[in-house]
């Protein structure tokens, strides 16, 4: 999985991947351990309410603002994802705190899914 903001991509990997210093600071930033935010992410997905397969174009648009919305109903969840973002940042390179890794309009976020993408999630330290 990769994510774009602004135009430029990272690779999204697994947090399991996260270093033990972005591990530490992201606790200090935001008070959400690794498994913390592990859980926040999966229950992003529940958030909202999905359109059915055979919704039309409008209905499938207005689930999709339904789960945005949830989103930023929820202060827990709106922090996981900008945690999600910070760890992504430092894991390609970029040495930025949270606030500057987060300071970007929200529309210029994107999700990139690929082929065979494992899931972000899966932080299990085995």
């Amino acid at each position: 999985m990769k994510i774009s903001i602004s135009g430029r991509q990272y690779e999204a990997d697994s947090l399991g991947k996260a270093t033990l210093l972005d591990t530490l600071e992201m606790k200090k930033q935001t008070g959400m351990s690794l498994g913390d935010l592990e859980t926040k992410l999966s229950e992003l997905s529940n958030l909202g309410t999905p359109a059915p397969d055979n919704a039309t174009p409008e209905e499938t648009a207005a689930a999709e603002q339904s789960s945005a919305s949830a989103i930023f109903d929820s202060p827990e969840h709106l922090i996981a994802l900008g945690a999600f973002v910070w760890l992504v940042r430092r894991r390609n390179g970029e040495r930025v705190s949270f606030e500057e890794a987060c300071d970007f309009p929200l529309d210029e976020l994107a999700f990139i899914e690929e082929e065979g993408d494992e899931p972000v999630v899966s932080a299990d330290p085995k």
